[in-house]
């Protein structure tokens, strides 16, 4: 098949003809697409694999051109059904003869401009909404939300307006509440806001699809049949279930409605939803302002454009190095961390961001309060009990971001949670006082601490270590987090993951130099870096070399330095062997190790054997010819039976030789 005929297809299957919405609507079939010429209409990179794209003019009521929409043939996995210029905002589709459109006339709103089209063409006044969520202008600050110029300038003050979404809105909750949103804006504007329910799934997905199916020819008298038939949305609001319920407990207090107009709506909506009209006047009442939500209950708004993901990354570490000094491959880490709270759900660990100096002033708290600008669901505290974190992160899997770590960390049940939490399926499970029930709380959500010093080992192995140093020079910390910047990076970050698809397909490769908990750790991280691309994952694995911390890790330690003399001595063999105190000499010569860090005695023969014991490696005696005595020491292969050697703990639990 052609690319031209690609596109024709597209639009015969909807019922258009190539001829027709040329002539009408000013639609563009362009097979071989251009990259420059997508980029300057666009502002993004052409997708790979697109062979034809239909070009849609959006008009001015002039009818003066102001942007492009661009529909993709085929659709990039993961990607809309129908691009906006970048930073346009994401305009509907509608034609100018809408804004002198008189006001008995029945106004159909529907999603995307293919849809308004067939509407338009079946001989009703059309608006096709570039995304479920793009009827309101974007919320600024407290200001109640509104509908967007364009819908606001058209003649609604009692205009009947029927909504034609997908036949299966009902089952996707996010729609439903774009809807919701969309029908209390219309109302308050002075609209009659109906529902058209009387087609199925199987007679079409779509208002298009539905219209073609019953028959092209008979568009408007399908059309004209499914408008007669429709109904108030107001009687399309459930009580049979609580989402209807828990959607306009959201939305009514984003919207603000005159006196007369709120009296109707809160009489409508209670019959509806079987509640005293009382609740409803109290959400409504006075004037009306949002209120806000807390940081960690807060959902929000994705962008309504795709998203450059490696733009966005690098615009979050920009952020970032306005406010605090690190070292750029610590910058890297935290950038993904940022990103990594918006798609924790799909992980299988989740590593601890672990902020850390040797004092105060170091930039520890800037660099948290940083990130928490950007982050899913903050919750900043740095004085919070065991208790409010398990139910905290049951009810909202926040982002939890805790100063002063090296304090909470020293009550026992405090640090029994946060350990908890590095896989899905960890719970933390406690007595309920009143009934003596036990209680399971789910607290696999992120985890950032800030401290000085260092927590225990088994916060340290789950954990990424940010070590930072007190630095001179003047940063940019008075930018707020309710900035339109980082609103705006917060919406773009909402978009990116829900576009960023199934993360699971990415693996850690095997000869990262990565050890097994660290591994689970910066699996995670490399999971969001194949997100963003494939440049940025490769990055992250050349600086992983640069967290390896053998402080955090005593035993890791002594067997990495273990192979590293054998290695020195030819004993990497199968006849290997070393003598205890060969070794213990050896080892004692690096002053750095972890065994000066107590005190100055350094490692015994004694403490080298109760370290390996751990892992069942013991100490056998070797006759040694060339002194004529036995000497007791660690085989490198040990064939006794119950006995693990030096080999197989080296390839059990530290990664392999040639990656280092």
């Amino acid at each position: 098949m052609t690319q031209t005929a690609l596109g024709e297809l597209y639009l015969r299957e909807r019922g258009l003809t190539p001829e027709t919405v040329a002539a009408r609507f000013g639609i563009e079939i362009e097979a071989l697409p251009d990259p420059t010429k997508f980029r300057e209409r666009i502002g993004i990179p052409l997708p790979n694999g697109v062979q034809t794209i239909l070009w849609i003019p959006v008009l001015s009521k002039a009818g003066a051109h102001i942007c492009w929409i661009a529909r993709l043939l085929p659709k990039p996995p993961k990607w809309p059904k129908f691009l906006c210029a970048k930073d346009s905002g994401g305009p509907p589709w509608m034609m100018p003869e809408l804004y002198d459109r008189k006001a008995q006339r029945t106004l159909i709103v529907t999603e995307g401009p293919i849809k308004a089209m067939a509407v338009t063409l079946a001989g009703y006044d059309a608006i096709g909404l570039n995304g479920v969520w793009c009827a309101a202008s974007p919320k600024n600050g407290d200001d109640p939300l509104c509908l967007r110029p364009e819908l606001e300038s058209l003649r609604l003050l009692g205009s009947k307006v029927c909504l034609a979404f997908d036949a299966d809105q009902t089952t996707k909750p996010e729609v439903r509440q774009a809807l919701i949103r969309l029908y209390l804006l219309l109302t308050g504007a002075g609209a009659e806001v109906y529902q058209l329910t009387t087609w199925d799934l199987e007679q079409g997905k779509g208002i298009d699809d539905y219209l073609v199916a019953q028959g092209a020819e008979r568009s408007a008298e399908t059309l004209e049949i499914l408008v007669s038939a429709a109904k108030p949305f107001s009687e399309t609001l459930s009580s049979a279930t609580p989402l209807d319920a828990y959607l306009l407990q959201k939305e009514l207090p984003l919207i603000e409605f005159g006196t007369i107009v709120r009296d109707q709506l809160v009489k409508q909506l209670a019959q509806a939803l079987g509640v005293r009209s009382e609740v409803l006047r109290e959400l409504l009442s006075g004037p009306v302002k949002a209120k806000p939500e807390l940081d960690f209950a807060a959902n929000y708004e994705p962008w309504p454009q795709p998203v450059d993901a490696e733009e966005l990354f690098n615009e979050i570490m920009v952020r970032i190095g306005k406010e605090v000094t690190i070292e750029p491959y610590q910058l890297w880490v935290c950038g993904l961390w940022v990103m990594f709270t918006w798609i924790h759900p799909q992980m299988d660990f989740s590593p601890i961001l672990y902020v850390t100096g040797p004092t105060m002033e170091c930039g520890k708290t800037t660099l948290l309060n940083v990130i928490g600008k950007m982050v899913k669901r903050p919750a900043k505290t740095a004085n919070v009990s065991a208790a409010a974190v398990y139910r905290l992160s049951e009810l909202y899997h926040p982002s939890l971001l805790m100063d002063e770590a090296q304090d909470q960390l020293n009550d026992r049940d405090f640090w029994l949670v946060i350990k908890s939490g590095h896989t899905p399926g960890e719970y933390a499970i406690r007595c309920n006082p009143n009934t003596s029930e036990p209680e399971a709380f789910d607290v696999f959500c992120p985890k950032l601490l800030a401290g000085i010093g260092r927590a225990g080992a088994q916060i340290m192995s789950r954990s990424i270590i940010i070590e930072m140093e007190r630095k001179d020079g003047e940063r940019d910390r008075s930018v707020r987090e309710s900035d339109p910047a980082f609103i705006e990076i917060r919406r773009k970050l909402a978009r990116w993951a829900n576009d960023a698809g199934d993360l699971r397909r990415f693996q850690l490769p095997k000869d990262s130099q990565s050890r097994r908990r660290h591994r689970d750790n910066w699996e995670s991280l490399y999971r969001v870096a194949c997100a963003v691309s494939p440049a940025v994952a490769r990055q992250l694995l050349s600086f992983i070399p640069s967290f390896i911390d053998e402080e955090q890790d005593y035993n890791t330690y002594l067997l990495d330095s273990l192979r590293k003399l054998y290695r020195e001595h030819s004993q990497l063999t199968k006849d290997g062997f070393m003598g205890s105190e060969a070794i213990v000499n050896a080892l004692n010569q690096d002053k750095e190790a972890p065994w000066y860090a107590k005190d100055d005695k350094g490692l015994s023969v004694r403490v080298l054997s109760d370290r390996l014991r751990r892992y069942k490696v013991k100490p056998d005696k070797v006759w040694q010819s060339e002194i004529d005595k036995q000497l007791r020491g660690y085989r490198y292969i040990d064939s006794r039976a119950r006995h693990n050697d030096l080999k197989r703990i080296f390839e059990q639990y530290l990664p392999p030789e040639d990656s280092k």
